[in-house]
């Protein structure tokens, strides 16, 4: 499991010296549990977007840019816009995530992937399905 993950991880990012695969792009895992579980992973090295600053007059309402997740969510909300009848299908939920950055300020962003299909940012009015925070992951 995890260590079938830690391994493909270090091919991607071509640091496993004598055990290198030449040419490493994606890594595929999988796992059959006792009781028929199964689990496939699909790995891809991450390109990570260029983020681009803003001015703005007050910057304590864009904390959340200050967050190298902010590409993830940025990525969410694209793929929201361009299937959103069939992720809205699929997930029927409202996701909030409450994470903390390297300088300790804390972000909050909401994925709607039930009913409007958006990704929403700082506090929501409406209540969420699932919660993910920093102790989630942890």
């Amino acid at each position: 499991g995890l260590a079938q993950c830690y391994e493909l991880c270090k091919q991607l990012r071509n640091e496993c010296d004598k055990r290198q695969v030449t040419n490493a792009k994606v890594g595929l895992q999988h796992n059959l549990g006792l009781g028929g579980a199964c689990v496939v992973g699909l790995y891809k090295k991450y390109k990570p977007m260029q983020l681009q600053q803003t001015s703005m007059t007050d910057s304590s309402h864009c904390i959340e840019s200050s967050f190298q997740s902010e590409v993830v969510f940025k990525e969410i909300e694209r793929r929201l816009k361009e299937e959103k009848a069939t992720l809205i299908k699929k997930f029927k939920a409202i996701f909030s995530f409450e994470l903390a950055g390297a300088d300790g300020k804390k972000g909050v962003w909401f994925v709607d992937a039930k009913k409007d299909g958006v990704v929403l940012r700082g506090q929501s009015s409406g209540k969420c399905d699932n919660g993910f925070d920093r102790n989630s992951f942890f």
